[in-house]
């Protein structure tokens, strides 16, 4: 019977409604548009993590602050439903606040006005990283919050303000940690966007932190499918072919010879998604690079159909959120597919959802005990001294075409 009336009831809310699949951006859609609350339809089902209640917040009512906007449509809806299903889910039982899903389009005064009228006690949001400081600075000293971005810049100097955030920097820190575990002179592999901009920069900086060596680089065009050149260069494949011709010259004969790639890389490191990583992996195992561990992050794994068969990613070691990459909620999966649903392109902002309602009954214990782990559908959750929420992702490597959960020495 485990998270049957879940299942039920998020069968009937998202079978039951087409707004996954029209133009319509309201954050109220689950039966709520006069009071923009949800109310109570289940019992509690049984927690699979016990804790004392001892500490934490008195929570009776919590305003969940997203982007209403067209751009941020199914992104909000992705994380909403993540939090509403969590919320039917129960999975503390006696913790049980009233939701209030409010869109952040309007000026932060009305937003801050309808929070105070509502009688809120915590905000989950908001999620652009602008409007972190205003709501905070506007929000009264007695109504907590959790905003789902990271602004580094404000300190915290009020009782419960906490910053929560799926960031790839964070991934990029933590993918260096786990591979230079392996070997400590990289090649790195990254595409020439922004995005692969800041990664590239975080694995340089981390890398260096940690002592290790970037022996080589490969910036790609993610436009382009063939990046044989590039790879050639980075493993030093062209010198080996120059050596031959030159030996050739000299001795005025045809010669058997097999190229070789530089021997001094001992781990490879691939910024990008799947596509991508599907495209440059064969092609590093054709340049003589099969033997060499190969790391990368969450964006190698963008299914959440786990059924995929993805033998062009062999041997790769990714770090996911683990609600992601598992087995469990196979039928809640099949839902959310069948109806098209946003979090179908964005699982791991369902997981993120999820875990944001699901860790705030603990947030003060979590406040006063660093060390403590709360396992998370995003991974394992712990608050670092800046009241930012940190995860600790797991680990995977492809075999036989599936992600296999690896264990914590591998």
């Amino acid at each position: 019977m485990k998270k049957f009336i879940t299942l039920i009831i998020l069968s009937i809310v998202i079978g039951g409604c087409s707004k996954y699949t029209t133009k319509k951006n309201n954050l109220d859609n689950y039966e709520t548009k006069k009071n923009h609350s949800v109310d109570r339809v289940s019992k509690p089902q049984k927690s699979n993590f016990e804790l004392s209640y001892a500490e934490r917040y008195d929570i009776k009512k919590v305003a969940v602050l997203l982007p209403s906007d067209e751009a941020f449509r199914d992104i909000s809806v992705a994380i909403r439903d993540g939090i509403i299903s969590s919320w039917y889910d129960n999975v503390t039982p006696q913790f049980r606040p009233e939701l209030l899903f409010i869109g952040t389009s309007s000026p932060t005064v009305e937003l801050v006005s309808k929070i105070r009228e509502e009688k809120v006690d915590f905000v989950i949001g908001p999620l652009r990283k602008g409007l972190i400081s205003k709501i905070k600075s506007a929000l009264p000293e007695d109504i907590g919050m959790l905003a789902l971005n990271t602004d580094r810049s404000l300190t915290e100097d009020r009782e419960r303000f906490f910053q929560f955030a799926l960031t790839p920097e964070n991934e990029a820190i933590q993918v260096a940690r786990k591979a230079i575990k392996t070997g400590q002179r990289m090649l790195l592999i990254y595409p020439n966007t922004d995005w692969g901009a800041r990664i590239s920069q975080t694995y340089r900086e981390t890398w260096r932190e940690l002592g290790g060596i970037i022996v080589s680089e490969i910036s790609f065009d993610p436009n382009e499918a063939d990046h044989s050149n590039s790879i050639k260069k980075a493993l030093n494949i062209e010198l080996s072919i120059a050596r031959k011709n030159s030996i050739r010259t000299l001795l005025g004969t045809k010669l058997q010879f097999e190229y070789r790639r530089r021997d001094d890389i001992e781990i490879i490191v691939v910024a990008a998604n799947e596509a991508q990583a599907r495209q440059i992996l064969p092609q590093l195992r054709f340049h003589k690079a099969e033997n060499l561990p190969i790391f990368s992050s969450s964006h190698v794994f963008s299914d959440v159909n786990i059924g995929a068969n993805k033998k062009d990613l062999e041997g790769l070691i990714f770090g996911d959120a683990p609600w992601v990459t598992a087995e469990e909620d196979f039928f809640l999966r099949k839902i959310l597919r069948d109806t098209s649903h946003p979090a179908v392109d964005y699982p791991r902002l369902f997981a993120f959802g999820m875990d944001a309602y699901n860790i705030l009954p603990f947030l003060k214990k979590m406040d006063l005990s660093p060390s403590l782990r709360l396992p998370g559908a995003t991974g394992a959750l712990w608050v670092d001294l800046d009241n930012v929420i940190q995860r600790d992702l797991k680990w995977y490597k492809f075999r036989n075409g599936k992600a296999r959960r690896q264990n914590t020495r591998t």
